[in-house]
């Protein structure tokens, strides 16, 4: 009985380092800040600019990120531009998600 302890005490803590690991893996990603939302708003618009119009001219208070039933919002709904750009981007209180729009209104 001396020598089966050691075994089943290991198997134990494996299997408890397991569950603990697929819990975590498993866990959701904790609500962006507001401040949080608008830097990440601003680098994917950004980014989408810069891939269609090769400019960059986003900054993270451009506008105010807005929480809105379980999704983030920053850009310029109103048909406010920055640098001639409409941006609207949306995604998920986590980040996830992502819908990106970047686009040089028809006059």
């Amino acid at each position: 009985m001396r020598g089966r302890f050691p075994i089943l005490f290991r198997l134990r803590l494996l299997a408890a380092i397991a569950a603990m690991s697929l819990m975590s893996a498993c866990a959701r990603h904790p609500p962006l800040s507001p401040v949080s939302a608008s830097a990440l708003a601003a680098r994917l618009a950004n980014d989408r600019c810069q891939k269609t119009y090769g400019k960059r001219p986003f900054r993270q208070d451009d506008f105010e990120a807005m929480l809105e039933q379980g999704r983030w919002h920053w850009g310029t709904p109103d048909g406010g531009k920055v640098d001639g750009f409409d941006v609207r981007i949306s995604f998920d209180r986590d980040g996830g998600g992502k819908q990106v729009m970047v686009r040089i209104p028809e006059e």
